[in-house]
C-alpha cells in the first residue's frame, strides 16, 4: 500500500513532468529563439504604419447630365448625396470629359461644379487633388451616375513629403512609421524612384527585405501599380 508521503512525492514528480512539457510546448509554438520572426513583423509593420500615414480616400465614378450647358452659364453644378453610395467626405474633384480634364469643384455639401458643354465624364474625387473654385453655375437635376468605386490608395504627395524627410531628417522619419530604434530602414518603389528612401548599409548586417504592392494616385488622377520594398538590418 502506497502510503501519504509516497503520494505525494509521485503528484510532485507528474506536476513537475507535466511543467516541463508545457513550457516544452510554448517554446515549439513561440519560437522565442527564432531570431527571423521579430525583423519580418517589423518589417510588416513598417509598410503596415507607410500604408496608413500615406493612405488617401479616393472615389470613382462616371456621370451623365442629360443636357449639357444651361443658357447664360459657363459652368453646370449638380448635388451629390450619400445616399447614392458614396463612403467618403466630399473633398477635392478631379474630372475629364474622357478626352481631356476639365476644371471643376466640389464643395462640402457634394455640390459638384463642372465648367464644360460635354455629356460624359469620369469623376474622381480625394484631397490629393488641388482645389479649384468656380462660380455662379447652372443647375442640373437631370442626371446619371455610374457605379461608384470607393478605395483607398497612397498619396503621391505625401510619399514626397515623407521621402524628403527621410534625406532631411532621418530619425523623425524613423519615429512617425514607428521603425523600432536598433533597426535602420529603408523603402524603395519601382516605378517611382523619385520618392525612394535608401541609405547605404554600412558593415556586413543581416538586411531582410520583403515586397508590398500598392495603388499610388497622383494629383492628375493617374493611379500606379507600384511595388515597394521594405528592407530593415
Amino acid at each position: 500500500m502506497i502510503s501519504k508521503r509516497g503520494s505525494s512525492h509521485l503528484e510532485m514528480i507528474f506536476s513537475f513532468v507535466f511543467f516541463v512539457g508545457f513550457v516544452f510546448f510554448l517554446l515549439l509554438t513561440l519560437k522565442p529563439y527564432d531570431t527571423v520572426t521579430m525583423p519580418k513583423s517589423v518589417n510588416f509593420a513598417i509598410a503596415n504604419s507607410l500604408f496608413e500615414k500615406t493612405s488617401t480616400n479616393l472615389t470613382t465614378f462616371f456621370l451623365k447630365v442629360n443636357y449639357p450647358m444651361l443658357w447664360g452659364y459657363s459652368c453646370f453644378e449638380v448635388p451629390l448625396t450619400y445616399d447614392l453610395g458614396f463612403k467618403y467626405d466630399f473633398t477635392n474633384s478631379y474630372v475629364s470629359d474622357l478626352t481631356k480634364p476639365v476644371i471643376s469643384d466640389i464643395n462640402s455639401a457634394g455640390k459638384l461644379s463642372v465648367s464644360s458643354d460635354k455629356q460624359f465624364f469620369k469623376v474622381m474625387l480625394s484631397s490629393e487633388f488641388p482645389e479649384n473654385s468656380l462660380s455662379n453655375c447652372g443647375s442640373i437635376n437631370s442626371f446619371e451616375i455610374g457605379s461608384i468605386l470607393n478605395q483607398q490608395v497612397l498619396s503621391y504627395n505625401t510619399l514626397k513629403e515623407l521621402s524628403d524627410k527621410y534625406k532631411s531628417n532621418y530619425e523623425s522619419s524613423k519615429n512617425e512609421l514607428g521603425v523600432p530604434e536598433v533597426y535602420d530602414y529603408s523603402i524603395t518603389c519601382d516605378t517611382l524612384p523619385e520618392i525612394n528612401m535608401d541609405k547605404e548599409v554600412v558593415g556586413s548586417v543581416d538586411v531582410l527585405a520583403a515586397d508590398y504592392i500598392f495603388e499610388v494616385l497622383d494629383n492628375e488622377g493617374n493611379i500606379t501599380n507600384s511595388k515597394f520594398t521594405v528592407k530593415i538590418w
